[in-house]
């Protein structure tokens, strides 16, 4: 493993993070300036709101501190944010140390997971079980 290699993956992650960041930036300005995320088109067809959505509005309530009300708009919101936070970490520094970028066994197991609490959320919401 060259010292070269880890430099510059580190170099393109962070060029993707940045680019991540500011478009992230971005629309958070306009969605706070304009007051509307990005249209939920299983909801205006079915009129049942997906397991997403409202999670604009949840993200922008995180980054101000808002974890009660980040919940209120959607729960998975806060519920995601610990394990996604160590996934993507684990995987960036993953990549940026050894060039490795499959995803292993822990990992699959915990998106699966993920997959089907987003399943249950999303039919539990619809059912009135969850608001």
């Amino acid at each position: 493993m060259r010292e070269s290699d880890i430099k510059g993956r580190l170099r393109e992650v962070l060029k993707k993070l940045c680019i991540m960041g500011a478009a992230g930036l971005l629309f958070l300005l306009f969605f706070r300036h304009f007051g509307f995320g990005i249209p939920c088109i299983f909801h205006r067809i079915t009129g049942l709101k997906c397991p997403g959505c409202g999670m604009t509005h949840a993200v922008s309530a995180l980054l101000q501190g808002k974890v009660r009300e980040a919940k209120e708009y959607n729960l998975l919101s806060v519920l995601f944010l610990p394990p996604f936070a160590v996934l993507f970490t684990y995987h960036i520094v993953r990549y940026v140390k050894d060039g490795k970028t499959e995803i292993g066994l822990i990992e699959d197991g915990v998106y699966v997971i993920m997959l089907f609490i987003t399943i249950a959320y999303g039919v539990a919401r619809n059912l009135a079980i969850i608001p």
